[in-house]
C-alpha cells in the first residue's frame, strides 16, 4: 500500500500579509468615542429631571375653599389627617356651638348634625371609619375636647374640657373621654357631633410601607411603586393585584418614589408619568432640548415632545445636529447610523470607513471580529482567513493547507477557495485503490469508487479500513471496531454493535436475515435490526443467514392454508418458506399473516427501496418525508430549497388520484386484516402500515394540478380516505408508485 507525504506550508501569514488597520473606537467616561465619526452609547447630552420637584402629594396643610379656613395636616401612615375639628359655618348642615355659645366655637369648634355631615369636609376629604378612628387614638391623643350636646326641646350640652363626641363613617360614633377611655356607638339624628376629617394614599414607596393587614382592615388596594405593583389585604396579609387603582381624590397627584421614579394618578389608575404629566414646556426657544423621566428619553421637536424609541432612547435624538454620526447601542452591542430618515442600522461602511478600490483585500477589525474590503463592501473574516490572513495579489496562485483541503488565493473573488485534491495528489483510479496521502494532519484513502475519502481517527489514532479488511474487528484502545462502509461508500472503522460482534458485517445493500434462537434479525441500511420471534421450518436453520438473492419468480411460493395459525401466542412470529416469508400481525383484535415481498428497486441516493406489487401498480413500501408538493413532482425547480430530496426511482413517478384510487379499489378487494385496510407491505425495516397509519389522519400529495397554487392530495384516517385540495407549498408525505 503506497503512501505519498504531501509536505506543505502550515499556512499562517506574517504580519505583512494583512494591512490591519484596526478601527479607533475607545470611549470616554460619558460613552461617546474619541472618534468624531463613531461613538459608544449617547451622542447627545439629557435632562436628567428631578422627580421631587414635581411631587404633589406631600401636604402639610390644606384650605378649604368654600370657608378659606385653613387647616394643619397630621400624618399617620397612609392617612392625612385635619389637625384639628372642622369649624365651618355653614346652611347645609344643622350646627352650633356649644350651649348656643359663639364665643366658645373658636376654641372648641362646631357641632354638626349627622345628616351630611360630610360635606363640611375640604374637597377630597372625608369622614373616618370606626377602624381609622381607632389607628388614629391608638397614636394620637385629641387635646381640645369640646364636649357633648342633643337636641331634645332645647339644647342639652356637658362635658366641656371632659369628653367630646364624633361622628364616624357607615353612622357611626366615637365618645372620647379625659381619661382616655373610648366608645363607639351608632350615630343619632337627635345628637350634635364634632367633625375630624381625613384622606388617604393609595400609593406607598416600599412593601415596607404597608400598614398593617388584619381581618378588620379596610384599605382597598394599595399601589406599592418600588415593586410596581398593586397590594390587596386579604385575609389578614398583604397579596399581590392586578389593580394599579388611585382614589378620585388623588386624580393627577404626582409621586416620587426614591427619588427616581414618577407615578400620576391618570385615568382612576397609577401610571409612570410622562412628559405631558409636568410642567416642561417645549419652545421654539429649546428645540432638540432631550429630557430623561423615568427611564424615557424625550426631545423638543418642531410639534411638541417626543417619546423617543430604540434606538433614540439610548443613543439621543436623531436631527439636524447628529446627521452622519454612527454609535453603538450599548444595549445590543449594534452601531446604528443617523440620517434624513432617523436612525436605523449601520453598513460596514459606515462603522468601518468606505471599501473602495484603494482598500480592496486590506483587513480592518471591530470589536474583536475582523473584516476584509472586497469589491466594494467589507465581509467577515472567514475560519479560512482566520488561519490563512487575507488573500491578496502577493499571494495569487499560493496553495495552503488547512483542515485536510488545499486552499488557493483567487484574487478574482480576493478570496480562498478549495482546490481540487486531484490537482495536488493526483488521480484516484484503480491502478491507485486503497493507496495513502497524508495532508496536513489528514490522511486521505483512495476507494474503489475513484474517490479520495478522509480517515477518521479512532482513540486519536488512524486504522486504514479498506476493502481487504472489510467486515473486520479490530480491537482499539479495548474498544471494539468494525471496518465497514458507510451510506456514502466510504471505508470507515466504527463502533461495533452487539449484533455486528455476533453476525458479522451487514452491507448496506443486504438485505440478509439470521434466525438466532427464537428471534428473526435482518440487515437493513448496513446495520442488523430485530424483526421478529421465529417460527421453525426445515428450509430454515438456526444461526444461518439466509441470503435474498432468488429473482420473485422462482420462489416457491406456500398458501396460507399450510402456514400455522395466527393468534395471540403467534403474533410477530416470522414464518420462512425458503425465500419467501411471513408474519403474524393483528389489528383491531383480528389476527392474519402478512406475505411480504422481496421486491427493491434502486432509488437516486443508491439505497436499495422496498416494493409491493398490488395489482397492476408497485408501490413503495414506506413513506419518504414531508415535502411541498413543487419538491415532491420536481416541476419548478425555483421552489427549491437545498438539499433537495432526490426524485423517485426510473419508472416510478408520484401518485395520481386515479392511481390513489386504483390502489384503494385493489386494497379493499384482496387485502387481509378485516378492516385494516392499511396493513399491507410491512418490509423488514420499513415502518408498518405501508407509510398510511392506521391510528391519526395522514395527508399525501397527488400530482394532478389544481391551479397555480393548489394541488390535489388524499387524506387517510382509520379504513377510510378522501381527496381534497391542498396548497402548494403545504408540507405532506410523498411516497412513489410505478404502473
Amino acid at each position: 500500500m503506497a503512501a505519498l507525504l504531501v509536505s506543505c506550508s502550515s499556512g499562517s501569514s506574517s504580519s505583512s500579509d494583512v494591512y490591519d488597520e484596526t478601527s479607533s473606537e475607545s470611549s470616554s467616561e460619558s460613552g461617546k468615542s474619541s472618534s468624531s465619526r463613531l461613538a459608544e452609547g449617547p451622542v447627545t447630552d439629557a435632562d436628567v429631571l428631578d422627580v421631587n420637584d414635581y411631587d404633589n402629594s406631600d401636604e402639610t396643610s390644606v384650605t378649604d375653599s368654600t370657608s378659606d379656613t385653613k387647616y394643619s395636616i397630621v400624618k399617620l401612615g397612609i392617612y392625612m389627617w385635619l389637625g384639628e375639628d372642622v369649624n365651618k359655618v355653614t346652611t347645609d348642615v344643622k350646627n352650633t356651638c356649644y350651649e348656643y355659645d359663639e364665643s366658645l366655637c373658636p376654641k372648641y369648634k362646631r357641632f354638626y348634625m349627622a345628616e351630611n355631615a360630610e360635606s363640611v369636609c375640604p374637597e377630597g376629604f372625608r369622614l373616618p371609619s370606626i377602624y381609622e378612628w381607632k389607628q388614629f387614638l391608638a397614636e394620637k391623643k385629641i387635646k381640645v375636647l369640646g364636649g357633648q350636646c342633643t337636641k331634645r326641646d332645647t339644647l342639652e350640652c356637658f362635658g366641656l374640657d371632659s369628653s367630646a363626641r364624633y361622628l364616624a363613617r357607615y353612622d357611626s360614633a366615637v365618645t372620647i373621654e379625659a381619661d382616655g377611655s373610648v366608645s363607639y356607638s351608632a350615630a343619632s339624628p337627635r345628637e350634635f357631633y364634632h367633625i375630624r376629617c381625613l384622606k388617604r394614599k393609595s400609593i406607598v414607596s416600599d412593601l415596607s410601607d404597608l400598614p398593617k393587614c388584619d381581618k378588620n382592615s379596610d384599605y382597598g388596594t394599595l399601589f406599592v411603586g418600588a415593586e410596581d405593583v398593586g397590594y390587596a389585604c386579604r385575609d389578614g396579609e398583604w397579596k399581590q393585584s392586578l389593580s394599579r387603582s388611585c382614589l378620585p381624590e388623588e386624580a393627577k397627584t404626582l409621586v416620587a418614589i426614591h427619588d427616581s421614579l414618577l407615578y400620576a394618578c391618570i385615568d382612576g389608575d397609577w401610571t409612570f408619568a410622562s412628559i405631558q404629566d409636568v410642567d416642561e414646556k417645549c419652545t421654539s426657544k429649546n428645540l432638540e432640548r432631550e429630557i430623561l423621566l423615568n427611564g424615557k428619553r424625550y426631545a423638543c421637536t418642531d410639534t411638541g415632545w417626543m417619546l423617543l424609541k430604540f434606538p433614540g432612547s439610548e443613543l439621543g435624538y436623531c436631527s439636524e445636529s447628529t446627521l452622519g454620526k454612527t454609535a453603538m447601542a450599548l444595549h445590543d452591542s449594534i452601531y446604528y447610523h443617523c440620517d434624513s430618515t432617523g436612525w436605523r442600522i449601520a453598513s460596514l461602511n459606515e462603522i468601518l470607513g468606505t471599501c473602495d478600490s484603494t482598500r480592496y483585500g486590506r483587513s480592518k477589525s471591530s470589536r474583536g471580529e475582523k473584516f476584509v474590503c472586497r469589491f466594494g463592501s467589507w465581509d467577515r473574516f472567514s475560519d479560512v482567513e482566520e488561519e490563512l490572513g487575507t488573500c491578496t495579489a502577493e499571494h495569487a496562485g499560493e496553495a495552503f493547507i488547512y483542515e485536510g483541503n488545499f486552499y488557493v488565493c483567487d484574487t478574482s473573488r480576493l478570496a480562498w477557495r478549495i482546490d481540487d485534491a486531484l490537482l495536488h495528489i493526483g488521480k484516484c483510479d484503480s491502478t491507485r485503490y486503497f493507496d495513502t496521502v497524508v495532508v496536513g494532519d489528514v490522511i486521505y484513502l483512495c476507494n474503489d469508487y475513484n474517490r479520495w475519502q478522509k480517515t477518521s481517527a479512532k482513540n486519536g489514532k488512524y486504522y486504514l479500513c479498506t476493502s481487504k479488511n472489510l467486515g473486520k474487528i479490530k480491537d482499539i484502545d479495548g474498544d471494539n471496531f468494525i471496518c465497514k462502509k458507510n451510506s456514502s461508500n466510504e471505508y470507515v472503522f466504527d463502533y461495533a454493535t452487539s449484533l455486528e460482534l455476533k453476525f458479522g458485517y451487514c452491507p448496506q445493500a443486504d438485505t440478509s436475515h439470521v434466525v438466532s434462537g427464537d428471534s428473526v434479525y435482518y440487515c437493513y441500511n448496513g446495520n442488523w435490526k430485530y424483526y421478529g420471534k421465529y417460527v421453525p421450518r426445515d428450509t430454515v436453520s438456526k444461526d444461518t443467514v439466509v441470503k435474498d438473492t432468488v429473482k420473485k419468480d422462482t420462489v416457491r411460493k406456500y398458501p396460507i392454508a399450510d402456514i400455522p395459525e395466527c393468534n395471540y401466542y403467534t403474533r410477530d412470529s416470522v414464518f420462512f418458506t425458503g425465500l419467501t416469508e411471513y408474519k403474524c400481525m393483528v389489528s383491531n383484535e383480528n389476527y392474519y399473516w402478512r406475505l411480504y415481498s422481496e421486491d427493491s428497486v434502486l432509488d437516486q441516493k443508491g439505497y436499495w427501496v422496498e416494493t409491493i406489487t398490488l395489482g397492476t401498480q408497485t408501490w413503495y413500501c414506506y413513506t419518504r418525508d414531508k415535502f411541498t408538493w413543487y419538491i415532491a413532482t420536481r416541476t419548478d425547480v425555483s421552489h427549491y430549497v437545498p438539499p433537495v430530496e432526490p426524485k423517485c426511482a426510473e419508472g416510478f413517478h408520484i401518485p395520481s388520484v386515479a392511481d390513489w384510487k386504483k390502489l384503494f379499489n385493489t386494497m379493499n378487494a384482496n387485502v387481509p386484516g378485516g378492516d385494516a385496510l392499511w396493513y399491507f407491505a410491512n418490509k423488514p425495516g420499513i415502518p408498518r402500515n405501508f407509510g398510511l397509519e392506521l391510528y391519526r389522519v395522514d395527508a399525501y400529495w397527488a400530482s394532478d394540478e389544481v391551479d397555480a397554487s393548489n394541488a390535489r392530495c388524499v387524506k387517510v384516517k382509520e379504513s377510510s380516505y378522501s381527496f381534497d385540495t391542498c396548497r402548494k407549498g403545504d408540507h405532506l408525505f410523498t411516497i412513489c408508485v410505478s404502473d
